[in-house]
């Protein structure tokens, strides 16, 4: 094998390793900072620092907020996606501050900082960094469904126009106390025009799907954005120009 031959194996194997272990990778994780790792090794080094194990950099924050009447369950959803765990005597607020999650989409990771008390928001600045809401009901009081269109105004004042958000119904597993149907949700969500997923604490169901749904349209808008800034760029590069009429 020539030295040149060499070079470029060793380069290529070097490509296929692990920055953590230094074996070949396996269910390969990519970085924001476009990185690759095993699914493990990177899960298990986040777990003690919220950074790049080669770059340094850290981890973007997608900030996410929970709003909704007191005893709908945000304490006990967030107590689920993080630990899933569920208390039952649960009756008030225990969570100051945030709670923090990796998760994956699309083979990359995410970390999300959630929120469950706005109040601890004291300024513009803070609203202004929020990037998705989880607006929460409970599904056997009717009240705390609508209120719902309160939050949703006070929010949409408070927080920038491309903030995402999510409409939640939880304890759909108390089937004979279910106050709020699903219909009525729906068609409430459609006039809102948010996206509408029911869950129950309790069992877990739907609770994942939850806390993912906001990151997943925020990663999908940081995929659309990058595409169009770099469709632009080859375009201008290239001297292709949009008509107007048959480019989209």
């Amino acid at each position: 094998m020539g030295f040149a031959e060499q070079r470029f194996t060793t380069a290529v194997d070097e490509e296929f390793r692990c920055p953590i272990c230094r074996d070949i990778v396996e269910e390969p994780i990519t970085s924001q900072c476009q990185h690759v790792f095993c699914k493990a090794c990177i899960h298990e080094w986040l777990s003690r620092e919220p950074s790049c194990p080669v770059s340094r950099q850290p981890l973007k924050k997608f900030k996410l907020l929970l709003v909704g009447d007191k005893g709908v369950g945000k304490s006990s959803l967030l107590l689920r996606f993080i630990g899933d765990t569920f208390l039952d005597s649960l009756k008030k607020t225990i969570i100051n501050g945030y709670r923090s999650r990796t998760i994956e989409f699309d083979d990359r990771i995410i970390d999300l900082e959630i929120w469950e008390n706005c109040r601890q928001f004291n300024t513009s600045t803070d609203f202004g960094e929020v990037d998705g809401i989880m607006f929460i009901y409970d599904v056997t009081k009717w009240r705390t469904f609508k209120h719902l269109n309160d939050f949703i105004k006070d929010m949409k004042r408070k927080t920038r126009t491309d903030v995402k958000r999510l409409l939640v119904g939880n304890k759909c597993d108390d089937i004979e106390a279910k106050r709020v149907d699903y219909l009525s949700a729906l068609e409430f969500s459609r006039f809102c025009g948010i996206p509408f997923i029911e869950t129950s604490a309790k069992t877990g169901n739907d609770v994942e799907e939850a806390f993912s749904s906001i990151p997943r349209q925020l990663a999908l808008a940081s995929y659309a954005l990058i595409r169009d800034i770099t469709d632009t760029a080859m375009g201008s590069e290239f001297g292709f120009k949009q008509c107007g009429i048959c480019c989209v």
